[in-house]
């Protein structure tokens, strides 16, 4: 299942211009995390897979998303993904993703 999680206020900087930003992410499929960004027309370089794999998002993207069937997540889910895929890592025979 593909998530976002809440719009957070944010500093504009060179590497991001816009003043509020969430996450795209997967419960634990990074296929279809991928498929999900390409048809939101993101690009696979904007991938960031430091501790949750997880793209960037404006408000607007985040709204695209959400009309394309991602499900809102709270606080709690996201901590729920960041364990399993800490989890998953720590099995996968080279710690990658």
């Amino acid at each position: 299942m593909i998530h976002v999680d809440a719009l957070r206020s944010c500093v504009p900087n060179a590497f991001w211009r816009y003043r509020q930003s969430c996450h795209l992410f997967s419960d634990d499929n990074l296929p279809e995390l991928h498929a999900f960004a390409h048809k939101l027309g993101l690009r696979r370089e904007w991938f960031q897979d430091r501790d949750l794999p997880h793209y960037d998002l404006t408000a607007r993207k985040r709204a695209a998303a959400l009309l394309a069937g991602a499900v809102e997540a709270d606080i709690c889910k996201v901590g729920e993904c960041l364990r399993n895929w800490r989890a998953w890592l720590h099995r996968s025979p080279r710690g990658e993703l």
